[in-house]
């Protein structure tokens, strides 16, 4: 967990009833192991994205064929940023590889479900990651821990991503359901998680809480 949040705040009562260290069950090694590699897996795609763009970038100057061969400052820039980025995504993919035990392992794809459901409702700092971890979860799972994570974590405030983006990596909502979740919460279709006011992050958690029972 990233911080103590705002579950404290006198504006929301918060029961907890959904709150993952009272209600849900334990997660099993295995499904850690395999959202790990879920995880890893997204790290590696987003990589390979770059590198295909870091590879044109540097083809256009090795197989240059003219007399001279040219590369002003701000591409050389763009360059090192490029592959400064696919390096700590590398180093990622092989923390995340290296930590798991050397042995064969079958996972029930619940129990994937469940370690994705505890990291997300614990905090995930990094929105992206926390987007991979709501893409293997229904709403009815989903929304609840994505509430837990914005009432008990401070981990949303570092992401960059607009709300209806995250809203629609749930397996089963769509953008016009997206929309749908954070219009009732008051939260623009542009607005990003981190821009969001406490009392409107309160709003959301509670919509997404209701949006479920409901």
């Amino acid at each position: 967990m990233v911080g103590g949040g705002i579950a404290a705040s006198a504006q929301f009562h918060d029961d907890r009833s959904t709150m993952t260290s009272e209600s849900a069950p334990a997660v099993h090694e295995q499904g850690s192991r395999a959202f790990a590699l879920c995880d890893a897996a997204a790290l590696a795609a987003r990589a390979q994205g770059l590198l295909a763009g870091l590879r044109s970038h540097l083809d256009a100057f090795a197989h240059d064929g003219g007399p001279t061969r040219q590369l002003d400052a701000a591409e050389l820039e763009r360059l090192r940023a490029e592959s400064e980025e696919i390096a700590e995504l590398a180093a990622q993919v092989a923390l995340a590889i290296d930590g798991l035990p050397l042995d064969a392992f079958t996972v029930d794809e619940r129990e994937v479900a469940i370690a994705a459901r505890v990291a997300l409702a614990e905090g995930i700092v990094d929105d992206r990651r926390a987007c991979t971890a709501a893409s293997l979860l229904m709403a009815d799972e989903g929304l609840p821990a994505l509430a837990d994570a914005l009432v008990c974590s401070d981990a949303h405030v570092y992401w960059d991503a607009r709300v209806v983006d995250v809203l629609a990596a749930f397996r089963d909502v769509d953008q016009h359901r997206a929309r749908h979740v954070a219009a009732l919460a008051g939260v623009p279709e542009t607005a990003r998680f981190s821009e969001l006011r406490p009392a409107r992050v309160l709003e959301l958690a509670q919509v997404a809480r209701r949006h479920v029972a409901s």
